[in-house]
């Protein structure tokens, strides 16, 4: 390894946040290092890598609620925004992100669960579609896709639908190269569910195509 870098502490859930546990590292747009959510710590950090030494070096730490796990992180492909799902507290955060000066400023959080919903949940995945649109991200547990339309004019994130992921444990999710379905890697049903996307309000329906696979966790096209 060139270099090495340890994350200290916890966080204030006993059974999850014993230590430190850096559960993602995705690359900045800018390409000159990466961030890592720290589901152990409720941090999101940047680490830029700098050219000649190839060394780490860190930038921004930032935190977020206590409890609330910061799973994954994505940015968006054309608008200066970035999505983290929150996998202990089951939220989405919508934040800005700066992109020359690697810096995300969180805007809004949302729940990505009905009020009435009152079992155990964690959140797993967040993407966006190839359009730029839509925002999804599935919870375990409720065994649902919460969906949201995003505006680049007014940059605005609005709430669009929760609906049913067709199986149990959606751990993952991609949408297909087209936007027009989006793939929901059921874990503990063994099945990988299409599910049809309506460019016009979100929604979400089984597609009626499902491939079995055992303990599916992650979807990638190439």
């Amino acid at each position: 390894a060139l270099s090495e870098v340890r994350h200290e502490g916890r966080g204030v859930n006993s059974k999850r946040q014993e230590a430190p546990h850096a559960h993602a590292a995705v690359p900045s747009q800018t390409r000159c290092g990466f961030w890592v959510t720290d589901l152990g710590t409720d941090t999101v950090t940047f680490y830029g890598v700098e050219k000649r030494s190839r060394q780490v070096k860190k930038g921004q730490q930032l935190r977020v609620k206590p409890g609330s796990g910061p799973r994954h992180l994505i940015f968006h492909p054309q608008a200066p925004a970035a999505f983290l799902v929150n996998e202990l507290s089951s939220t989405l955060i919508f934040l800005h992100y700066a992109r020359q000066a690697e810096r995300l400023t969180p805007l809004a959080e949302y729940p990505l669960l009905p009020a009435s919903f009152t079992g155990e949940n964690i959140a797993a995945d967040v993407r966006i579609s190839p359009c730029g649109r839509w925002v999804v991200a599935s919870n375990r547990g409720h065994e649902s896709v919460a969906v949201f339309a995003f505006d680049q004019a007014s940059f605005t994130l609005t709430p669009a639908g929760i609906y049913a992921c067709g199986g149990l444990h959606p751990r993952n999710i991609a949408f297909d190269p087209s936007g027009r379905y989006l793939l929901v890697a059921n874990q503990n049903s063994h099945r990988i569910v299409a599910l049809a996307l309506d460019p016009a309000c979100g929604s979400l329906i089984h597609s009626g195509v499902e491939l079995e696979v055992p303990m599916p966790v992650c979807i990638l096209f190439h």
